[in-house]
């Protein structure tokens, strides 16, 4: 049985199963949200070492062979930047069609108490260069920028080295090969573990909002929109490629289920990885380089539902406010702030929203994101279903151009 659909059974179980958990158990609750969390501990377990061996091993031996990674990597990051332009534009467009005059925010009860950790680019630029790279490695798994910087200067040094640097690279590279077999029986487990952590999402994941139907009011805007996004693509695919990319679609469904389960985009990194290697068959090298990459640039689901949220949000305390520029003004800070959520892992979209809101010539109430905190990891699963989803269609079509794509036959373990 293919992952996708055991990953659908698995979160399907979990619904079902938390209609009947009690709300007011606390053991039962504690216990659960353990499950969860361990689960989740278990799919980021190997994320930094995965990522820091493949993508300096992919790096390495694509320099070595000379294959043509600075195209591939070129089409990767035009295919990022086109997707969060179009989507940004599309879903402020969306909300012109949609948004109506709607009841006052103001009656909303808001969790004044939550901290939301913001990051500027000067800090981002920062946490690359510590006064310690060993530090790198044992940083919690949120920054993955500074990861692949290291990655980078090491394979670099490794190339230029030569000859005598083959006894390191073929120890990282053995090392990533006894990654690869754990990696692949943890993803055996994957529905088990989503089973559990959608259990405690779905009952226990929640905040009290006093007005669920109008917070819940984006989510028609939302879906319109990332269908739009995944049709626009998958017609560009059949165009420009001659293929069907539902095929390709079903090979990486698996990896997007994990993501929508967890809301943890980069517990993601791993299957994917697998999935485009072992389903799709594309070269092992050119993954290792481009997902981590994705991972940390490709933000086009957060896009989508930071940009629609907080239009809502503004729609919601003044229809009248939503002037021509400050859509534009909105649309160009979704996709410029969009490079700044490296170490935002949870409620990324919410912090991406806080960003804009602090911007002062906005005028914009700064707390106003905390209305959408309560339904705030039903709206993250989305975004990073739609993140690792397009992440996965770019990678396919960067690596066009090293290996071409060839019909491949399914495989059961995936």
């Amino acid at each position: 049985m293919k992952i996708w659909i055991k990953m659908l059974l698995a979160m399907m179980a979990g619904i079902v199963l938390a209609l009947f958990l009690p709300a007011d158990k606390a053991a039962i609750k504690d216990v659960f949200l353990l499950l969860s969390k361990i689960s989740l501990n278990i799919l980021l377990y190997f994320a930094v070492l995965h990522t820091f061996v493949r993508f300096y091993v992919g790096f390495v031996i694509i320099k070595r062979e000379k294959r043509k990674l600075r195209k591939a990597t070129i089409v990767f990051f035009l295919c990022i930047l086109a997707s969060l332009i179009f989507t940004a534009a599309i879903s402020v467009f969306a909300m012109n069609i949609f948004s109506s005059p709607q009841e006052s925010f103001f009656d909303f009860n808001q969790h004044s108490s939550y901290k939301m950790q913001l990051f500027t680019f000067l800090d981002l630029f920062q946490n690359i260069f510590p006064d310690n790279a060993a530090a790198i490695l044992t940083k919690s798994t949120s920054f993955l920028l500074p990861l692949l910087v290291l990655s980078l200067i090491l394979a670099a040094g490794t190339i230029k080295t030569g000859k005598k640097a083959d006894f390191f690279y073929d120890i990282v590279k053995s090392f990533g090969e006894i990654l690869d077999t754990i990696e692949f029986y943890i993803l055996e487990f994957a529905p088990v573990f989503s089973f559990f952590i959608i259990a405690a999402f779905a009952r226990y994941g929640f905040s009290e909002v006093s007005n669920i139907a109008i917070i819940l009011r984006p989510i028609r805007t939302i879906l319109v929109v990332c269908i739009v996004t995944i049709a626009i693509i998958s017609v560009f695919f059949h165009v420009f490629f001659k293929i069907n990319p539902t095929y390709y679609y079903r090979n990486i469904l698996g990896a997007a289920l994990i993501g929508a389960s967890t809301g943890n985009v980069i517990s993601t990194i791993i299957p994917l990885n697998l999935h485009l290697k072992r389903n799709v068959k594309l070269n092992h090298d050119i993954v290792d380089v481009l997902v981590p990459l994705g991972t940390v640039f490709n933000q086009t689901g957060t896009v989508i539902v930071s940009t629609i949220i907080l239009m809502s949000i503004v729609v919601g305390y003044s229809l009248n406010i939503l002037t021509l520029e400050l859509q534009f003004a909105i649309f160009l800070l979704v996709i410029l702030f969009s490079f700044r959520l490296d170490g935002s892992t949870e409620f990324t979209f919410l912090v991406l929203i806080a960003m804009i809101f602090k911007v002062p010539g906005l005028h914009l109430e700064e707390s106003s994101y905390l209305l959408f905190i309560g339904l705030a990891p039903l709206f993250s699963r989305i975004a990073v279903f739609i993140n690792v989803f397009t992440t996965g269609i770019y990678t396919l079509m960067a690596a066009r151009y090293i290996s071409g794509i060839q019909p491949v036959e399914n495989q059961e373990s995936i």
